[in-house]
């Protein structure tokens, strides 16, 4: 994904099966999210174009990362993740 003059690889993992009580018991959340399915994001992003290769003259180029994890009653939150991915930016 392109956005704001940064290259982002997005990996998502999305939950095969709905949270149990004994999950939400074990990682301390709320009771609600009981029922609910997991997806998780990771994003590496650097200006764009990536650096795919070692190049001296860019030896200072930010390389950055972004994690998300989201609970819901729909297993996919990528729509989410990539609005969130849209407002990083580089100073």
């Amino acid at each position: 994904m392109e956005a704001n003059w940064l290259t982002f690889y997005v990996f998502e993992a999305q939950g095969r099966s709905q949270l149990d009580l004994a999950t939400v018991n074990h990682f301390n959340l709320p009771d609600e999210t009981q029922g609910t399915q997991a997806d998780f994001f990771w994003a590496v992003g650097a200006p764009s174009p990536f650096p795919f290769f070692r190049d001296p003259q860019g030896k200072n180029v930010q390389v950055l990362q972004v994690v998300y994890a989201g609970l819901g009653l729909s297993p996919n939150k990528r729509d989410i993740f990539l609005k969130l991915l849209r407002q990083v930016r580089l100073r």
